[in-house]
């Protein structure tokens, strides 16, 4: 058995509906489940009436070690650290075999058979920010946005949290259960203290989990603001194509809107204002258009509104709020 899962707080339910629903559309031989935390009854009554993924509200689970961490971390430091700790349960509590993690601003494109298939050579799969040290030549854009992420890997990681997947085996549970008791207490968003989340433990797999890791290089893994200076889009029907700056080309499998905005008009990522547009890279603009439908679809900008931190307090302190 198969599934897919994503972590959210109510402020991001839309953008959970959105991913698994395209898990639906594109993978629907995978579960889609979405973990829900800090929840309230709008969030749980809203996600409990969308039929296309199982919702399993975090805050009922009974989990280990969640009221500690719950009261040490950020909300987002606490879904970073939550990530082993639920695909150890979909894999030793609900039966499932292969887990497929996604933040939930990711959008599936494409069938996910390239990731199930990498399951079958290694049982951990992983991505870099970037798959190399080619980039678009000529382009100063590029270059610039290199310079910035290789700066930005030293402090972050190599590896990009947002997604991963994992088969079960001994090997796995060995790797999970590392990764839940380094993240117990060591999930902090602190860089200058050599902390960044879940994401900065990642870069010592190769060393402690080398026998089970696979650093998948498919250009269509992951695309993303950060590797843009390696990669572009080309449209192929109702589909995506990826073309690298090495010259393969390969289908689009999933896109990372790390920082994008649905309200903020041309914007690629707000992690990136000063580089990349839609000016300089249109042929991502039909993508970012499709992607906010879909958001908006699934009512963004209302519950943008009601989690604002504005609308928080005033119905936080409202005797009529819900």
């Amino acid at each position: 058995m198969k599934a897919v899962y994503t972590i959210c707080t109510p402020s991001h339910i839309a953008e959970a509906q959105t991913l698994i629903s395209s898990v639906s559309e594109q993978s629907p031989e995978a579960a889609g489940i979405i973990f829900l935390f800090n929840a309230d009854a709008f969030a749980a009554q809203s996600l409990s009436s969308f039929g296309t993924a199982e919702t399993i509200v975090v805050d009922a689970m009974q989990l280990a070690h969640y009221g500690e961490m719950k009261a040490r971390y950020t909300a987002f430091e606490l879904s970073c650290a939550l990530k082993p700790y639920l695909a150890d349960y979909l894999l030793h509590e609900r039966g499932y075999e292969q887990v497929i993690y996604f933040d939930a601003d990711i959008l599936v494109t494409h069938p996910l058979l390239p990731v199930w298939e990498s399951l079958a050579e290694k049982k951990l799969i992983l991505t870099g920010h970037v798959n190399g040290t080619a980039i678009w030549e000529g382009d100063d854009i590029a270059v610039k946005a290199r310079r910035s992420i290789e700066r930005n890997m030293l402090r972050g990681g190599v590896f990009n949290g947002g997604f991963f997947a994992v088969e079960k085996s001994t090997g796995t549970g060995a790797f999970l259960s590392w990764w839940m008791r380094v993240l117990l207490d060591g999930c902090y968003n602190k860089p200058s203290k050599g902390l960044f989340v879940d994401q900065l433990w990642l870069a010592t797999t190769p060393l402690l989990f080398n026998n089970l890791l696979l650093i998948s290089k498919h250009p269509g893994f992951n695309m993303a603001y950060w590797n843009l200076d390696e990669r572009k889009l080309v449209k192929n029907g109702d589909l995506y194509d990826v073309i690298t700056s090495e010259g393969t080309r390969v289908p689009l499998i999933f896109f990372h809107f790390s920082g994008f905005k649905a309200e903020a008009a041309g914007e690629i990522s707000v992690y990136h204002p000063n580089l990349y547009s839609f000016a300089s890279r249109p042929e991502l603009k039909p993508l970012f258009e499709d992607y906010k439908s879909r958001l908006l679809g699934h009512g963004y900008s209302a519950i943008k509104a009601r989690y604002s931190k504005k609308s928080f307090w005033q119905r936080l302190f409202s005797s009529s709020g819900s």
